[in-house]
């Protein structure tokens, strides 16, 4: 029986298949679910695997499809804007893994920041509002989600700025 931290060292060997055969001879599936996801959501961010990091947070998704981890990390491998320049179709993807995170973990704001960012930059502007709306409710004022809010807040200002010219 392997453990899921001997699967985790064969990955970081870059052993992949070998890696991958081994996930199924793990006992405790849930463990080996969320140690998939941490790695591969730290390999797309540091080395820009996306087919790597794809396959294992499918795979972690096989083991526990309420991996809300998982589904944040296809989320974001889906938006990253290498990606989406190359298949602009996964943005649909992206929306989708996004919603499941938070099916899952109603409570995970990054996973909704990143949603309502992918909205307002698909043109679903009132969608991005909502979402936002429902992170203010959450977090207040909190600085590591401003970004959005200014944009909205410099849209307004234009607005403003056109109707008053």
């Amino acid at each position: 029986m392997t453990t899921a931290d001997e699967v985790i060292d064969l990955l970081k060997k870059a052993k992949v298949v070998e890696g991958i055969e081994a996930v199924d001879t793990v006992e405790d599936k849930f463990e080996m679910s969320s140690k998939l996801s941490e790695f591969a959501g730290t390999l797309n961010h540091l080395k820009g695997e996306n087919v790597i990091s794809e396959a294992l947070l499918k795979k972690a998704l096989e083991l526990d499809e309420s991996n809300y981890t998982a589904h944040y990390n296809l989320g974001v491998l889906y938006s990253s804007p290498d990606v989406m320049e190359k298949n602009p179709d996964l943005v649909k993807f992206a929306i989708k893994h996004y919603l499941l995170a938070l099916k899952h973990k109603p409570d995970y704001h990054f996973a909704r920041y990143n949603l309502a960012l992918l909205y307002y930059f698909t043109g679903e502007k009132d969608k991005a509002l909502k979402e936002y709306e429902k992170i203010l409710t959450a977090v207040g004022d909190d600085r590591r989600f401003r970004e959005l809010g200014m944009l909205f807040l410099e849209e307004k200002r234009i607005k403003q700025y056109m109707s008053d010219s």
